[in-house]
C-alpha cells in the first residue's frame, strides 16, 4: 500500500534528438517516422490519446539503448518525460525539445513506509491549502539550476573568464537594439521599454549565462548609426542581422537562429495581386543601406 499526495509537479514529454540530425519533416516526406519509448511506461499512450500518431513505435530497455538507437538511426526520435533528458548529458550530441501538443504526467510524492505517512499527510494539506503554485516554483527554480550547470559543463576556461569578466559584476555587454522591428525589437512608447522576442532571448540567456546585457545607446537610433557602432566595436551584438553576401565576412554568425521569417512585398490593400514577374514593373520602395535592400 501507498502513501500518496496529489501531483507536487506537472512534467511535460519532450523530444529527444541528435544534434546535426536530420529534419523530421524531410524525413517524413520519404517514410514513416521511427519514435522511441521506454518499455513499461505509458509514454506512447499519453501521446497517442493526445492525437499524435505512433504508429511506428520501437520500445528500448533503457535510455543506453535509446541513444544506440538514436545515433544508428533505428528511430528518428526518442519520448520520455523531462527529467530524462539529464540521461543523455554524459553524450553531449543530444538535446530536448518540448513536444506539442503538450502533454504533461504528474508527480506525487509517495511511501510505502507507515511511519512516514504524516509526512504525506502534512504535504497533501499544505497542496489543498493553496501551496502548489509555491512547489511549482521550486519545481521551477531547480531545472533553471540544472540547465546552467549543464551549461557550465560545456564551456571552455576562455568562454569562463569571458562571462567572469562580463557577469553582474564585470563590464556589460553592449546590445543594439531596432526600434521598429516588431516582433523581434521594438520600442514600446506605452511602457517607454524596448520590448520583443530577441529582448525576451537576451533575458533568458542572461539568467542562464550569468552575463550582464545592456543597450548601447539611450534613444532611438537608424539602421546606419546601428550598424557604424557594430563595426566599429561600440556594440557587440544587434537584435537582428540579416546575412547577405557583403556582410558575410564581417561578422560572427551564430549557427542556430532564435526566429525565422520570410521576406515579402507590402502594398494598400487596393493595390492589384502582383506575380514575380510583374514586380519589374512597379516601383517598390527601399531603405537605402540595408539587407531587404541588397536581397531586393
Amino acid at each position: 500500500m501507498y502513501f500518496m499526495t496529489d501531483p507536487i509537479a506537472e512534467r511535460s514529454i519532450k523530444r529527444m534528438r541528435v544534434a546535426g540530425s536530420e529534419d523530421l519533416e524531410k524525413i517524413a516526406a520519404r517514410r514513416a517516422l521511427r519514435y522511441g519509448f521506454l518499455e513499461d511506461t505509458n509514454t506512447r499512450g499519453l501521446l497517442a490519446k493526445s492525437g499524435f500518431d505512433t504508429s511506428v513505435s520501437v520500445f528500448v530497455k533503457d535510455h543506453a539503448e535509446a541513444y544506440k538507437f538514436l545515433k544508428n538511426g533505428e528511430i528518428d526520435a526518442f519520448f520520455d518525460e523531462g527529467v530524462a533528458e539529464t540521461y543523455f548529458d554524459k553524450y553531449g550530441d543530444v538535446y530536448a525539445e518540448e513536444f506539442y501538443p503538450l502533454v504533461y504526467t504528474g508527480v506525487s510524492l509517495a511511501t510505502r513506509n507507515p511511519l512516514l505517512e504524516p509526512v504525506i499527510s502534512v504535504v497533501q494539506k499544505a497542496l489543498k491549502g493553496g501551496a502548489r503554485q509555491h512547489v511549482t516554483l521550486l519545481y521551477n527554480q531547480g531545472y533553471r539550476g540544472y540547465l546552467r550547470h549543464k551549461f557550465r559543463q560545456r564551456l571552455t576556461e576562455e568562454e569562463k573568464e569571458y562571462i567572469r569578466a562580463h557577469g553582474a559584476t564585470g563590464r556589460p555587454v553592449p546590445y543594439l537594439a531596432e526600434c521598429d522591428n516588431y516582433p523581434l525589437s521594438f520600442y514600446n512608447a506605452h511602457d517607454a521599454a524596448w520590448q520583443g522576442i530577441a529582448i525576451d532571448v537576451l533575458e533568458e540567456l542572461a539568467q542562464l549565462t550569468g552575463l550582464n546585457f545592456s543597450l548601447a545607446h539611450s534613444r532611438i537610433i537608424k539602421w546606419p548609426e546601428m550598424m557604424a557602432m557594430l563595426e566599429n566595436g561600440e556594440a557587440s551584438m544587434v537584435t537582428e542581422l540579416i546575412r547577405t553576401r557583403a556582410r558575410e565576412n564581417r561578422f560572427i554568425w551564430g549557427k542556430v537562429p532564435f526566429h525565422k521569417d520570410c521576406y515579402a512585398l507590402l502594398s494598400k490593400s487596393e493595390f492589384q495581386d502582383l506575380r514575380l514577374n510583374e514586380v519589374p514593373f512597379v516601383r517598390v520602395g527601399l531603405v537605402t543601406e540595408t539587407a531587404n535592400a541588397e536581397v531586393f
